[in-house]
């Protein structure tokens, strides 16, 4: 199955096909960046830094063609859920991006691996911060409101897939029903905000994959930087396959 907007999804409720190959184009080229296995020989840190990117990219690849493949299906409320989760995913790697970037031009080796541990093992799962309190997860605000400083407009849209997404008169009455006011007959259909201003709503925070893209790039750099700096030793965090993340 390919990746990405369907032309007839889009061009059926005239929606802008170019813009939708833009996102396409970007989606590829992010998904073919993704690997197996990686491993940073005897550099920690840089392994950490690594660890999380590829993490991270895997998730925004996952997330980003999961919105198009539910607008291809019909599916517009879980469209919205995963845009939206685009929207945090990237602005919690540009969060971290710009925490490492300005450690690593400090050479402050320990201050990256606390940026990037709380970015990778961040939790509101009482039972992990037991043990660990200080990867307690930010608050989603936080990493948005970074975000908004430098693409003003951000929180709108994500304001507006809050809503749909959420049991909110958005996301429950106006995205399947309809009244007709003259017999008191209300219709339902899952097909209802399958229109063009829907659409955009969701495609426009999309987008934000050409910045996780740049991001991602900025990471491949880190990550030779920090491997060669000096490295004290550090502690390893085992991994969990069912570690905590923010739901927002």
């Amino acid at each position: 199955m390919s990746l990405g907007f369907e032309k007839t999804a889009v061009t059926e409720v005239d929606g802008d096909w170019a813009a939708a190959e833009q996102f396409n184009l970007a989606l590829e080229q992010l998904a073919n960046r993704r690997c197996e296995h990686i491993q940073v020989e005897g550099k920690k840190i840089a392994s950490k830094v690594a660890t999380y990117a590829e993490a991270m990219l895997h998730r925004t690849v996952a997330l980003a063609d999961g919105a198009a493949q539910n607008w291809n299906g019909g599916n517009t409320l879980c469209a919205a859920l995963c845009a939206r989760a685009v929207v945090e995913t990237v602005a919690q790697l540009f969060y971290v991006k710009n925490g490492v970037s300005v450690a690593l031009k400090a050479q402050e080796l320990s201050h990256i691996d606390r940026i990037v541990e709380q970015g990778t093992f961040a939790t509101r799962l009482d039972d992990h911060l037991k043990e660990s309190p200080e990867l307690k997860a930010q608050r989603i605000t936080t990493w948005l409101d970074k975000l908004e400083r430098e693409l003003p407009g951000v929180r709108r849209y994500y304001n507006y897939l809050s809503d749909v997404v959420h049991p909110s008169y958005v996301g429950t009455f106006q995205l399947f029903a309809s009244l007709d006011s003259a017999t008191g007959t209300v219709s339902f259909s899952e097909s209802k905000k399958r229109d063009k201003n829907t659409l955009e709503a969701i495609l426009r925070p999309l987008m934000l994959i050409v910045l996780a893209k740049e991001c991602f790039e900025q990471f491949d750099g880190f990550i030779k930087q920090v491997a060669e700096l000096k490295q004290e030793p550090v502690g390893e965090r085992p991994s969990e396959d069912n570690s905590g993340e923010e739901a927002g």
